[in-house]
């Protein structure tokens, strides 16, 4: 994952992947990440998804490495955060939103470990909201990510997973294309693989000058093998 890339975008303001409101998908699909004591957001921003999750299923831990992003969320939910150190993690916790906590670092460096020493508990998670971490990374990062959101969820667990779809031969990401195909041979093995809802998205200026004509967005509930590792 290229962080400097993030950033910049960050400090330049361009966040297009922002969005002003909770995912529509939440209100719809969140329900088959019940029941979880905790849902993981990773390279979870500022987005709106974290409060809505954390007043509908469960307590909220999120990743996000640009701590601009973070400070913006507290501040734009009125609230300020109580921040400590748990290595290689700053954790900052809601004062008002109490049941959200996001680690400030690297999403890579989270392990079961952290999480307990952070939050207390096991430190495995029984639920993770993905809208905008997946189509972030490259495609080399990609089995690495996986391999460590399946080490961070119980036996059994599941992933409520948004991602676009288009022809990645004509552009390159972010977003980056995850089509179908990707998404069984990422997560097949770890458990089942449920397409909830697809529709087309607009396509913008950026697609079009490259040859793309559609642009799909997708989502499905990964659920793990009861005996996954």
């Amino acid at each position: 994952m290229k962080k400097d890339f993030w950033a910049e975008r960050w400090a330049d303001g361009r966040i297009g992947f922002h969005q002003p409101k909770a995912h529509d998908f939440l209100a719809r699909y969140a329900d088959r990440l019940r029941p979880a004591s905790a849902v993981y957001v990773p390279l979870c921003g500022k987005s709106l998804d974290l409060v809505w999750l954390a007043g509908n299923i469960a307590p909220v831990l999120g990743t996000e490495f640009v701590r601009s992003a973070i400070d913006s969320f507290f501040a734009e939910q009125s609230d300020s955060a109580t921040v400590t150190d748990v290595a290689p993690f700053r954790v900052h916790r809601g004062r008002k939103l109490s049941t959200i906590a996001l680690f400030e670092g690297d999403a890579f460096a989270l392990t079961p470990a952290v999480i307990a020493a952070a939050l207390g508990g096991p430190g495995t998670v029984e639920a993770v909201y993905d809208r905008a971490a997946l189509v972030a990374l490259d495609p080399p990062t990609r089995d690495r990510y996986v391999a460590g959101l399946v080490g961070l969820l119980k036996p059994g667990g599941k992933i409520l997973l948004v991602v676009f779809d288009y022809d990645g031969s004509k552009l390159d990401g972010p977003p980056w294309a995850v089509g179908p195909g990707e998404v069984e041979r990422l997560f097949g093995d770890h458990g089942t693989v449920e397409l909830l809802e697809e529709r087309p998205e607009p396509v913008g200026a950026r697609y079009r000058q490259a040859g793309v004509t559609a642009i799909w967005e997708r989502a499905y509930l990964i659920s793990l093998n009861s005996a996954s590792t």
